[in-house]
């Protein structure tokens, strides 16, 4: 949802529903990232409210606990296991923030051409300078860029599979990405620069 479209400061507001499995645990957390009310009039940005189930033996799904929150500030968990049971804080984005340290970025050397800073560096350039017709321009190119990567892969027969992720799971029938656990682990012994 874009906000700001009449009044207000310009933005985006994350909405929908989003639904994360567990492959080991059978855990299943369903979130919805609720709108602020119609024209902005009531409620709070960035709100989230979700349910934690698991599969009973009897194959029903079981509720576990629920979340809510706000994705930008505090998110809450509440056990539904526990009678009474008070909210606890599950994650505290306004705490982490305050104790978080400067983001390191790694030399240019243990970095692969298509890492995602180095592609969009300009983009996020422009974003953070507020030149939104030059990240416009930034952005329109890399696109390009990569529809005509994409195209000469297609030309050349060459299928395009990703370096450090595999689909499906060893012994499971269910198509989900995983990561190639060990070709990560030499990819960053191999870029590590000696002191």
């Amino acid at each position: 949802v874009y906000r700001g479209l009449f009044v207000g400061s310009r933005g985006a507001e994350w909405t929908g529903t989003v639904k994360i499995a567990c492959a080991r645990t059978g855990l299943r957390c369903k979130l919805d990232l609720k709108p602020l009310g119609m024209l902005g009039m009531w409620g709070t940005w960035h709100r989230v409210e979700g349910t934690l189930k698991a599969q009973a033996p009897s194959g029903k799904k079981v509720l576990v606990g629920t979340i809510s929150g706000n994705w930008d500030k505090v998110l809450y968990y509440t056990d539904s296991n526990t009678p009474g049971a008070l909210p606890e804080v599950l994650y505290d984005f306004e705490a982490a923030a305050a104790s978080s340290k400067p983001k390191t970025i790694q030399p240019p050397q243990a970095v692969l051409p298509t890492d995602s800073k180095v592609v969009w560096r300009d983009l996020s350039d422009a974003l953070g300078k507020r030149e939104m017709k030059r990240a416009n321009q930034v952005k329109i190119r890399i696109e390009s860029q990569q529809r005509e990567i994409a195209a000469k892969h297609a030309k050349d027969g060459v299928a395009c599979k990703p370096r450090f992720f595999a689909k499906g799971r060893p012994g499971s029938a269910e198509a989900l990405w995983c990561p190639k656990l060990g070709e990560i682990e030499a990819f960053a012994s191999s870029s590590m620069l000696s002191v």
